[in-house]
């Protein structure tokens, strides 16, 4: 039996209150243990199983590898079987941000009659995501609308290019109203920033993060130049900058292009992004996701030892942004992994722009 005080406070909970009362028992473990199975903050969801019903109000929680901080779900209702809740707390950081990551929901039983803790299912937090860029094209200053889904609760953050596109307006486009979709996309109107010609992701971020996208944007018109030919890059929340000369531009025998950096003095880090881009013949926008497009970092440390990680089991995403008078702007990203690690291979995260001239035939 429910308690006294169990109720739906959602559509999505009072549909799963119908089923499960017109099914018959051993069918009710066609139900997902979790529903939904994405969340973010303010979720409503609905965790199925037994033994939740100790006498008073379970605690429920979710805990992920590599994070300290549990993720909070406050409950609303619960029986035995049934336990509807809400997201409260999902714990995430600038370094480490929560989007994208798999929970396992875990029920804590209450009371005189509580039994052991249960480990129910699981569930992946969402962080915005955008559709679509409408008009694909403008100047720094006109007006693009972004549709995102996942927008949640809170403020949103658009940028271009890494650099912040003001929001002037939000709102839900009428073509998407009455569809039966759980969330409705949400349309923001933003006006692009100012940065030189090119091609750019557009990214919508909150407090989880963002969803990796490919939505671009061409800013022609700009009156704003590349930066200095230079690098700037984070590896696993370090910083490795190069100007100038301190970034090597090489011509490969297959025609590819190698952006070299080099700098350290008690510890050598190098960082290593490669390409197969003519630089006679190619023009942006170019996007390189695999090989022969790679990624490689290392250190040399004063013991001799000298680790490696590369995209080479990892992940890469590589972007020929600009191409204005024999310069180029280039931004990367990935997930390296370890190379002939001796125990569990550890990963470095790898996210920066380079900017270089075209010498290499000269």
């Amino acid at each position: 039996m429910l308690n006294t005080w169990f109720r739906f406070p959602s559509a999505l909970f009072a549909f799963w209150g119908l089923v499960l009362a017109v099914l018959p028992g051993d069918m009710e473990s066609l139900a997902p243990p979790v529903l939904p199975g994405q969340v973010m903050l303010g979720t409503e969801v609905g965790i199925f199983g037994s033994g939740f019903d100790g006498g008073k109000v379970p605690a429920v929680f979710a805990v992920t590898e590599g994070v300290k901080k549990r993720l909070v779900i406050a409950v609303e209702s619960y029986s035995d079987t049934l336990i509807m809740g809400t997201v409260k707390k999902i714990p995430s950081t600038k370094k480490d941000p929560a989007g994208g990551k798999e929970w396992t929901v875990m029920v804590q039983p209450r009371g005189s009659r509580a039994g052991a803790e249960v480990e129910v299912g699981t569930v992946s937090t969402v962080a915005p995501e955008v559709l679509s860029v409408s008009p694909g094209a403008g100047a720094p200053g006109d007006l693009i609308d972004v549709r995102v889904r996942n927008a949640g609760p809170g403020k949103l953050r658009v940028s271009v290019n890494g650099k912040k596109a003001k929001v002037t307006t939000s709102f839900i486009d009428e073509d998407d109203l009455d569809k039966g979709d759980d969330e409705e996309p949400l349309t923001l109107r933003v006006r692009i920033p100012k940065v030189p010609d090119g091609f750019y992701d557009v990214v919508v971020s909150n407090k989880l993060g963002s969803t990796p996208t490919t939505d671009q944007v061409e800013v022609a018109g700009s009156p704003v130049p590349l930066p200095k030919d230079g690098l700037s890059a984070v590896i696993s929340g370090k910083k490795l900058r190069a100007k100038g000369e301190q970034l090597s531009s090489l011509l490969g025998e297959l025609g590819e292009v190698t952006l070299d950096v080099q700098k350290g003095k008690s510890v050598i880090r190098q960082l290593v992004v490669t390409m197969p881009l003519d630089i006679e013949v190619d023009e942006p926008p170019l996007r390189y996701t695999s090989a022969p497009a790679s990624i490689g970092y290392g250190e040399i440390h004063p013991d001799g030892s000298s680790p490696g990680w590369s995209s080479n089991t990892g992940t890469l995403d590589i972007v020929v942004n600009s191409k204005i008078d024999g310069r180029f702007q280039v931004t990367f990203s990935g997930t390296l992994i370890e190379e002939g690690a001796l125990g569990e291979a550890t990963e470095r995260d790898v996210k920066g722009t380079a900017v270089f001239t075209n010498t290499l035939f000269d």
